[in-house]
């Protein structure tokens, strides 16, 4: 039995018709190795290769180059291609010989491609992952904020203990604001993944919204030991920007700087020009700082970096570093991170220079207060 044209025509039919990638192969008569008959469109959008550059030549661009690929029955195997642009992707395939055309014998090659799959398994670990340090996460205060209440409740310390249990109603304070911060940065993060963070524009002055970033956090950084400054250059145009964003920008880079700063270090926010006309806004720490490595994985969402040797783990959500940086790309801008172990962190957000206003030359007059 061998294949007729119309049979042909029928598989080519049929392989067009999968979501799989796909192809016929058979083996060359002048060779060991095996000439490409027909691959259908997944297959040639898998390869990144037209059709007219594989369809009747040798199959080059799987590894191992045919042996294992296929037998005298039917075979799984896992191979390597390599696509047009020089990625190469790990696939499994299944062969079927099949009778061919004349003596010749061909096989029907099903492909899937492993590198997907490995993705999939990455997220679904990820999202697995993010479960479990939310669910810790909020917990750790949901805890405080239940456990203090019913001290207060059941008036657990007596009568003349009015100290105490103002202790408890700030702890129950501080816990509250900590899961409020948590879900905004979580919707914030969601909203701009799915494109649906609109940015509220205003010309603002950024030097006031960082001094009163700092105001903010002065009570976290008296209690760290931490002193903090704000250095802005002079005559600094305005931004066009979301006020409240930048402020967000500024919060979390200042909170993440006094988490890794030890008691007598420094943190200082820079505001300046660059040469090319940007605004850099710096936020530079004394802290433990971070490996090459480790820069990387501080802007995955979600993610702790380990503490260092000898160093405590500070906990946090792993939002802050990642949500800065979409905030910061929102703007057409660009975050950069500059660190080393035992050196300090300086992150800078870089806004373009199409964004700036110069005070003097403002039309709008529309100046957003920093709040």
């Amino acid at each position: 039995m061998s294949f007729e044209p119309q049979s042909l025509d029928m598989v080519r039919i049929i392989a067009e018709g999968l979501t799989d990638a796909v192809i016929t192969v058979e083996a060359d008569p002048d060779s060991d190795g095996l000439r490409l008959v027909h691959g259908n469109a997944v297959f040639f959008r898998l390869t990144g290769h037209s059709p007219d550059a594989l369809t009747g030549r040798l199959l080059t661009v799987l590894e191992p180059a045919e042996e294992g690929l296929i037998g005298d029955g039917p075979s799984m195997t896992q191979v390597s291609l390599s696509r047009a642009d020089g990625q190469r992707l790990r696939l499994q395939c299944q062969a079927v010989p099949v009778p061919g055309v004349g003596n010749a014998t061909r096989w029907f090659v099903i492909f899937r491609d492993l590198s997907e799959t490995e993705r999939a398994m990455t997220a679904n670990r990820a999202k697995s992952e993010f479960l479990a340090r939310m669910s810790h996460e909020i917990r750790t205060p949901l805890n405080a904020i239940i456990g203090f209440s019913e001290a207060i409740r059941d008036d657990l310390y007596g009568v003349g203990l009015a100290d105490q249990y103002g202790e408890f109603a700030g702890d129950i304070h501080s816990s509250a604001l900590f899961l409020l911060d948590l879900i905004n940065d979580i919707l914030d993060l969601s909203k701009i993944e799915a494109g649906k963070f609109r940015l509220n524009e205003d010309v603002i002055d950024v030097a006031p919204i960082a001094r009163a970033v700092v105001r903010m956090l002065r009570n976290r950084a008296d209690q760290s030991g931490v002193s903090v400054t704000v250095e802005a250059a002079d005559n600094l145009p305005w931004l066009r920007a979301d006020a409240r964003a930048v402020k967000q920008i500024l919060a979390n880079l200042l909170s993440n700087a006094l988490k890794f700063t030890d008691r007598g270090g420094s943190v200082t926010i820079s505001l300046a020009l660059a040469d090319d006309g940007e605004l850099d806004v710096e936020v530079i720490d004394t802290g433990v700082g971070m490996s090459v490595d480790q820069i990387p994985k501080a802007l995955e969402p979600f993610v702790q970096l380990d503490a260092p040797a000898g160093g405590q783990q500070v906990q946090g959500t792993g939002l802050g570093l990642p949500l800065v940086k979409s905030l910061t790309e929102l703007h057409g801008g660009v975050l950069t991170v500059e660190s080393g172990q035992g050196i300090g962190t300086t992150v800078t957000a870089t806004f373009p220079a199409t964004r700036l206003v110069d005070p003097d030359e403002d039309a709008g007059g529309n100046m957003a207060e920093a709040v």
